[in-house]
């Protein structure tokens, strides 16, 4: 059966001025995005259904942007039309979103003015086999919080798969602590992805090491799998972990199961065009390998290499294929 995966989140626009003289210029390129809504292209490229569950002003400019999900056969159904604006932030092309540079603007979006028990999350997951979210958008205000906490309790019903990207973007949560908030939601996933720093913040699990800076691959992986064993004793659902590290010129891949050793997938990074998204293209090829029942390996390489793949291309969202992915593993194995 193919399966169907739901993403709730936030649709973003980005504003990337490419120059200091875009003000003058009159030119600003904008690209749709958010953690999911990027996650979700990637596998609705490789062919797998997807739904995506989200809120948007009703107005002529999110009926436009909406076209982009019956362009990519996203199900986008359950999109709930309320509130007065778009959420939007500003990254100048080529930036990381963990740069300092990054501004958001999602004070009062329709999306963080959703109320409690807006969507009927149990007609949502009929039909569908995975649900995935990130840690984004709880970190928005407590409503969004409770209301990703009812559709985990949803999903949980519905039996399900779960995954999280935990995502950590210190801007957002302010003074808000997200140890109250992101640990009672994982406890529901089974499988977690998100680098060491990441999980520090939002799960409380200490890494091992400072940064990356000047460390081996041996110690990044060693590092890794600490933190991927102390996640298994504190959430006995998690069945898979996985975790990216990051370099100026090396991009890492982890995959643990639970009882077994690791797997990693390493990649040179060539060419960097913009870096927003390669996370979310990673998360992807995790859930894709998992719903294709590919080995352990195969699956850490498909997801190393959609995250390389992404890097070369300039927006959110990619447009890469199955055949994309393919090659950039075979180019590996041949070097």
């Amino acid at each position: 059966m193919n399966p169907k995966i739901c993403f709730f989140g936030e649709m973003l626009l980005r504003l990337s001025p490419n120059s200091d003289h875009w003000v003058t210029s009159n030119n600003i390129p904008c690209h749709l995005g958010g953690a999911e809504l990027n996650t979700a292209t990637a596998l609705a490229n490789w062919g797998i259904k997807t739904k995506y569950v989200t809120a948007v002003p009703d107005n002529f400019f999110s009926r436009q942007a909406l076209c982009y999900f019956k362009e990519k056969n996203i199900d986008a159904t359950d999109i709930v039309f309320s509130g007065d604006r778009l959420g939007l932030y500003y990254l100048p092309i080529g930036m990381d979103v963990k740069n300092a540079t990054i501004v958001f603007d999602r004070k009062n979006s329709s999306f963080s003015q959703l109320t409690h028990s807006v969507f009927s999350w149990d007609n949502i997951f009929k039909g569908c086999s995975w649900y995935h979210f990130s840690t984004i958008v709880q970190s928005l205000n407590d409503t969004i919080a409770e209301t990703s906490r009812e559709s985990i309790q949803a999903a949980l019903q519905s039996s399900v798969q779960i995954s999280v990207d935990l995502n950590y973007r210190a801007t957002l949560w302010n003074e808000r602590n997200p140890l109250k908030i992101i640990p009672n939601l994982v406890q529901a996933c089974d499988l977690i992805m998100g680098n060491i720093w990441s999980i520090e913040k939002l799960l409380g699990i200490p890494s091992p090491l400072e940064n990356s800076e000047g460390k081996t691959i041996s110690e990044l992986l060693s590092a890794g799998n600490s933190v991927a064993e102390e996640i298994f004793k504190q959430y006995p659902k998690a069945k898979v972990i996985a975790l990216t590290f990051r370099l100026d010129n090396e991009y890492i891949g982890f995959l643990k199961r639970r009882d077994t050793e690791y797997v990693f997938s390493h990649q040179k990074i060539k060419t960097v065009n913009d870096r927003v998204g390669s996370g979310d293209c990673f998360m992807a090829g995790l859930i894709y390998g998992e719903n294709q029942k590919f080995s352990d390996q195969k699956i850490i390489d498909w997801a190393t290499a959609a995250a390389i793949n992404k890097l070369k291309e300039v927006g959110d969202t990619t447009s890469q294929t199955i055949a994309d992915v393919e090659n950039t593993i075979s180019e590996k194995l041949q070097h």
